[in-house]
């Protein structure tokens, strides 16, 4: 008899550390990366680049994978269409996000997607050199300026879908099912400074990986805990015949904060836990 309870109590007890080890797994180690984007524009005092290129929905909910029909989104094709890109040269342009972005030391939270792309034959952007002053708050009214409130480069490329063997798609059209493809995270954040030659396509999107690509910022300077408002001015876009302003595809946000059914679960789980026990 004995002995059977004393088995009883080590299963129990070899229970009770197991499943706390999961319930602490799932707590600790499945961050919240909630789908965070632009959901209003709140304030807009811009001047318009081109005069096809004027609805600033564009800029709100996800980035554009594709051009129409097969053709995708890559570092040498960009979102093009009067649906899917905002194009602007002046003005304040402020955005709503769709949730609060908590702040994280070391985390590049905040992503900004604009359309631009490379030209396959000489290196240089199709886009101009594209940028604008970032600055941000937690309630729209009280701003803090990214970069030092200096203007900021907006010219990484973005990438709509992963490629077998990272291999570039002649003129960026595929020849299947999009469907078959793999479509890149836009909620991963992804730093270009490794990138040397924009024309090794094999080299850039091993580069990619599974992001979206897009241009991140780390918003642990602030001293803000949250973000939930994104605002650009400064606007500036030169150097190149074939856009006048810069060219906007969307903003994101990614927050690394515990799963809230995963905090449930925590103090759930404890508490049978104990209840276990108790009846050891």
């Amino acid at each position: 008899m004995r002995r059977n309870i004393f088995m009883l109590k080590a299963q129990g007890a070899k229970l009770f550390l197991s499943t706390l080890m999961i319930v602490l797994f799932a707590t600790f180690a499945s961050p919240a990366l909630a789908g965070i984007t632009g959901m209003e524009v709140v304030y807009s005092d811009v001047t318009f680049g081109h005069s096809s290129y004027t609805n600033l929905d564009t800029v709100l909910g996800e980035i554009k994978r594709d051009t129409g029909s097969n053709y995708v989104v890559t570092p040498w094709n960009c979102p093009w269409q009067t649906s899917e890109i905002t194009i602007i040269s002046s003005g304040t342009l402020t955005v709503k996000m769709s949730d609060a972005v908590f702040v994280t030391d070391d985390s590049m939270e905040l992503g900004i997607y604009t359309a631009q792309m490379y030209n396959l034959q000489t290196g240089a952007f199709m886009n101009s050199n594209m940028g604008a002053t970032i600055s941000v708050s937690e309630n729209g009214e009280d701003w803090v300026a990214l970069n030092g409130g200096n203007p900021t480069s907006l010219n990484t490329p973005s990438l709509g879908y992963q490629f077998p063997g990272n291999a570039w798609p002649n003129l960026s059209h595929w020849e299947g099912s999009l469907g078959d493809l793999e479509e890149t995270d836009l909620y991963k954040p992804f730093d270009p400074s490794g990138i040397s030659d924009w024309l090794d396509t094999t080299a850039v999107l091993e580069a990619y990986g599974d992001s979206a690509g897009g241009n991140w910022f780390d918003l642990s300077g602030t001293g803000l805990d949250y973000i939930q408002y994104v605002k650009l001015d400064d606007i500036y876009a030169t150097g190149s015949a074939w856009t006048t302003g810069l060219r906007i595809d969307g903003f994101v946000g990614v927050s690394a904060v515990p799963v809230p059914g995963a905090v449930w679960l925590l103090g759930s789980g404890l508490l049978g836990l104990i209840g276990i026990r108790r009846r050891s």
